[in-house]
């Protein structure tokens, strides 16, 4: 938590939106654990699934890597 942050702006890390929460998320909860059930480490495997969910390379590697969305956990039926 960024102490700064609290108190200059008055956002608290639990309060504010996360994944499809948020307005101007192009995923949803159920897609993110789509994009981690289906990728594959190989040549094109990034390009091809941001092209399907239509977001960045950037973004599918952070998903995968948990650098977003690390909020979301595989659900237990799949």
């Amino acid at each position: 938590t960024n102490l700064f942050s609290i108190i200059f702006f008055g956002v608290h890390p639990e309060k504010v939106s996360r994944g499809s929460h948020n307005g101007q998320s192009k995923l949803t909860e159920q897609s993110v654990r789509e994009i981690r059930k289906r990728y594959v480490h190989r040549y094109g495997a990034l390009t091809n699934l941001a092209r399907k969910y239509g977001v960045s390379v950037s973004v599918i590697w952070d998903v995968v890597n948990k650098k977003r969305w690390r909020h979301v956990l595989p659900s237990d039926s799949t």
